[in-house]
């Protein structure tokens, strides 16, 4: 593991400086789910973009933990309390005002479909909303320690499991079972089923 990696809170950093960075980071998590829910690659970089700089809502910087070789941003994790993530959803709504109504409408009917590929969050866990390393700092330990500051964080918080979602046909699964990780479900949805989102896996972990 390169020594110059430090993780940083979010908060802590200029996050617009990185704000490409990140979003490509958090789209290389679920490419295909991204891409059906939200319509367009545009879309994407709109939504999350504004929600890193939206304290509370889903993407927030408050809640993430940054990477860094350097000044090069190579990694991120996203997580917080899984009772949180309703409210989250929620603080998203202003975001929604810079969307199309005809793209809004058609993203709320997908989103409708997608919502049983999650399954609820156990309120004792901490969720991990999205961690993502560059391609090129894959299989360097960068992965392993924002996992490993998720873990602590959650122990800090009194909760007793870490829970994430991956999509079945990712290298990520293989990562998060090294790493001790189970799959309680797997879910899938007839509509983005066909247009090509894969099964997806909920795991979780004890701490």
């Amino acid at each position: 593991m390169d020594q110059k990696i430090r993780l940083i809170d979010g908060k802590d950093i200029p996050i617009s400086k990185y704000r490409h960075a990140v979003i490509e980071l958090l789209f290389q998590t679920g490419e295909e789910l991204y891409t059906y829910q939200f319509i367009s690659k545009e879309i994407i970089d709109l939504v999350i973009g504004k929600s890193l700089e939206l304290k509370g809502s889903l993407f927030s910087a408050d809640e993430a933990t940054v990477a860094l070789n350097g000044n090069d941003l190579v990694g991120i994790e996203i997580g917080f309390t899984g009772t949180c993530f309703r409210k989250r959803q929620i603080t998203m709504k202003p975001i929604w005002d810079n969307v199309g109504k005809k793209d809004l409408k058609l993203i709320i009917k997908r989103s409708r479909q997608c919502r049983y590929l999650t399954p609820s969050i156990e309120s004792n866990s901490y969720y991990v909303l999205g961690l993502s390393v560059k391609k090129e700092w894959q299989g360097k330990g960068v992965g392993k320690l924002l996992m490993n500051n998720a873990m602590e964080r959650a122990r800090n918080l009194g909760l007793k499991q870490i829970q994430l979602d991956v999509m079945s046909n990712y290298h990520a699964v293989s990562f998060y079972q090294a790493l001790g990780f189970q799959c309680l479900v797997a879910s899938t949805s007839p509509l983005p089923k066909e247009n090509g989102v894969p099964t997806m896996f909920r795991m979780s972990s004890h701490i």
